[in-house]
Protein backbone atom coordinates (compact mmCIF):
# COMPACT_ATOMS: atom_id res chain seq x y z
CA UNK A 1 0.00 0.00 0.00
CA UNK A 2 3.03 2.39 0.62
CA UNK A 3 4.29 1.67 -2.66
CA UNK A 4 1.23 2.33 -4.50
CA UNK A 5 1.08 5.30 -2.73
CA UNK A 6 4.28 6.74 -3.39
CA UNK A 7 3.69 5.85 -7.27
CA UNK A 8 0.32 7.59 -7.28
CA UNK A 9 2.22 10.70 -5.92
CA UNK A 10 5.14 10.77 -8.40
CA UNK A 11 2.37 9.94 -10.98
CA UNK A 12 0.74 13.36 -10.07
CA UNK A 13 3.70 15.62 -10.55
CA UNK A 14 4.61 13.88 -13.61
CA UNK A 15 1.64 14.46 -15.20
CA UNK A 16 1.47 18.12 -13.82
CA UNK A 17 5.06 18.82 -14.68
CA UNK A 18 4.54 17.56 -18.56
CA UNK A 19 1.26 19.34 -19.05
CA UNK A 20 3.40 22.39 -19.21
CA UNK A 21 3.59 26.03 -18.30
CA UNK A 22 2.45 28.28 -21.24
CA UNK A 23 2.71 31.67 -21.63
CA UNK A 24 0.18 33.97 -23.76
CA UNK A 25 1.58 37.78 -24.53
CA UNK A 26 0.36 40.82 -26.38
CA UNK A 27 2.64 43.43 -27.76
CA UNK A 28 1.90 46.45 -29.14
CA UNK A 29 3.62 47.53 -31.93
CA UNK A 30 1.52 50.26 -33.45
CA UNK A 31 2.66 53.68 -34.51
CA UNK A 32 3.54 56.47 -31.74
CA UNK A 33 0.38 57.42 -29.69
CA UNK A 34 -1.62 54.51 -30.76
CA UNK A 35 -3.54 52.59 -28.36
CA UNK A 36 -4.77 48.52 -28.64
CA UNK A 37 -7.82 47.71 -27.22
CA UNK A 38 -7.66 43.95 -26.08
CA UNK A 39 -9.70 41.15 -24.28
CA UNK A 40 -9.04 37.96 -24.23
CA UNK A 41 -10.46 34.45 -22.41
CA UNK A 42 -11.34 31.14 -22.38
CA UNK A 43 -13.88 29.07 -21.31
CA UNK A 44 -12.57 29.19 -17.90
CA UNK A 45 -11.04 32.77 -17.64
CA UNK A 46 -12.20 36.20 -18.53
CA UNK A 47 -9.35 38.68 -18.41
CA UNK A 48 -10.79 42.16 -18.54
CA UNK A 49 -11.05 44.58 -21.22
CA UNK A 50 -7.22 46.36 -21.15
CA UNK A 51 -5.59 49.49 -23.02
CA UNK A 52 -1.96 49.29 -24.10
CA UNK A 53 -0.44 52.44 -25.43
CA UNK A 54 2.63 52.26 -27.79
CA UNK A 55 5.19 51.85 -25.10
CA UNK A 56 3.79 50.08 -22.15
CA UNK A 57 5.02 46.74 -21.68
CA UNK A 58 3.33 43.56 -23.22
CA UNK A 59 0.50 42.10 -21.48
CA UNK A 60 1.27 38.66 -20.07
CA UNK A 61 -0.64 35.68 -18.96
CA UNK A 62 0.58 32.32 -17.84
CA UNK A 63 -1.10 29.07 -17.50
CA UNK A 64 -1.19 25.47 -17.94
CA UNK A 65 -3.51 23.50 -20.40
CA UNK A 66 -6.20 22.00 -19.14
CA UNK A 67 -6.04 18.05 -18.28
CA UNK A 68 -9.20 16.90 -19.60
CA UNK A 69 -9.56 18.72 -22.23
CA UNK A 70 -7.95 21.30 -25.16
CA UNK A 71 -7.20 24.78 -23.72
CA UNK A 72 -8.37 27.43 -25.79
CA UNK A 73 -7.64 31.21 -25.39
CA UNK A 74 -9.53 34.01 -27.95
CA UNK A 75 -8.68 37.58 -28.50
CA UNK A 76 -10.26 40.34 -29.49
CA UNK A 77 -8.16 43.42 -30.52
CA UNK A 78 -9.31 47.04 -31.32
CA UNK A 79 -7.38 50.41 -32.46
CA UNK A 80 -7.39 53.18 -34.58
CA UNK A 81 -10.03 56.07 -34.61
CA UNK A 82 -13.40 54.56 -32.28
CA UNK A 83 -11.71 51.20 -32.58
CA UNK A 84 -12.40 50.84 -36.26
CA UNK A 85 -9.88 48.36 -36.81
CA UNK A 86 -10.67 44.86 -35.25
CA UNK A 87 -9.65 41.63 -35.39
CA UNK A 88 -11.08 37.96 -33.05
CA UNK A 89 -8.86 35.10 -33.29
CA UNK A 90 -7.51 31.92 -31.39
CA UNK A 91 -4.74 33.48 -29.38
CA UNK A 92 -3.91 30.02 -27.82
CA UNK A 93 -4.88 26.54 -28.84
CA UNK A 94 -3.18 23.44 -26.77
CA UNK A 95 -2.92 22.23 -30.14
CA UNK A 96 -1.20 24.76 -32.12
CA UNK A 97 2.75 24.29 -31.64
CA UNK A 98 3.06 20.70 -32.01
CA UNK A 99 6.65 21.71 -31.94
CA UNK A 100 7.32 22.19 -28.06
CA UNK A 101 4.10 21.33 -26.54
CA UNK A 102 5.30 22.10 -23.10
CA UNK A 103 6.42 25.40 -22.33
CA UNK A 104 4.75 27.07 -25.68
CA UNK A 105 5.09 30.93 -25.08
CA UNK A 106 2.49 32.79 -27.91
CA UNK A 107 3.39 36.23 -28.69
CA UNK A 108 0.97 38.74 -31.13
CA UNK A 109 2.16 41.60 -32.23
CA UNK A 110 -0.43 44.52 -33.04
CA UNK A 111 1.43 46.27 -36.23
CA UNK A 112 -0.06 48.68 -38.70
CA UNK A 113 -0.90 46.24 -40.95
CA UNK A 114 -2.36 43.55 -39.13
CA UNK A 115 -1.48 40.71 -36.11
CA UNK A 116 1.55 38.65 -36.03
CA UNK A 117 2.74 34.97 -34.33
CA UNK A 118 5.80 34.03 -32.69
CA UNK A 119 6.37 30.94 -30.87
CA UNK A 120 9.00 30.60 -28.19
CA UNK A 121 10.64 34.00 -29.00
CA UNK A 122 11.11 32.78 -33.10
CA UNK A 123 10.65 35.06 -35.61
CA UNK A 124 6.92 36.52 -36.15
CA UNK A 125 4.78 35.10 -38.62
CA UNK A 126 2.26 37.62 -39.76
CA UNK A 127 -1.11 35.88 -39.59
CA UNK A 128 -4.31 38.33 -39.78
CA UNK A 129 -5.26 42.05 -40.96
CA UNK A 130 -7.50 43.73 -39.45
CA UNK A 131 -10.88 44.34 -40.22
Amino acid sequence: MKRLTIVLIVLVFYIGDTHGRNVLMIVNRLPKNATLKLHCYSGDDDFKTMYLRHNDPPQTWRFKDAFFHETQFICNLHQGYHWAHHRSFIAYKSSMNTSQKNNANATWFAGEKGIYLSFNQRTPEFMYIWM
